[in-house]
């Protein structure tokens, strides 16, 4: 792939990238505020965290995406590492409770 090519991708991956991280921000958030009326809706909400998540890590399992973001975006990089702390604390929640009912997000990833 040319070097216009190549940047042409690195940015299209990184508007994936924003628009992923930004989908988990407002299922987190709404997580962790809204009261729901059946488990199944939260449950549905968890899936969906799961797609955003799986989606970043394959994006950051690139290396010239990973390289960029570190390089010109290390404060969003940095967000997302603290986020990814956070979804592994929760996975391992779930998956201890035996709850994680295809939520097994780390091992999806590797």
């Amino acid at each position: 792939m040319d070097s216009h090519g190549e940047r042409q991708k690195i940015l299209t991956d990184y508007d994936t990238f924003l628009s992923e991280l930004e989908q988990i921000t407002a299922l987190l958030s709404q997580m962790m505020q809204k009261k729901y009326h059946s488990l199944d809706v939260y449950i549905n909400n968890c899936n969906h965290l799961k797609i955003s998540y799986l989606k970043i890590n394959r994006l950051l399992a690139e290396e010239s995406f990973s390289t960029y973001l570190k390089t010109h975006h290390d404060a969003l990089y940095n967000k997302y590492t603290s986020l990814l702390i956070g979804i592994r604390l929760y996975e391992n929640l779930l998956t201890n409770c035996g709850l994680h009912q295809g939520f097994n997000t780390h091992a999806d990833s590797q």
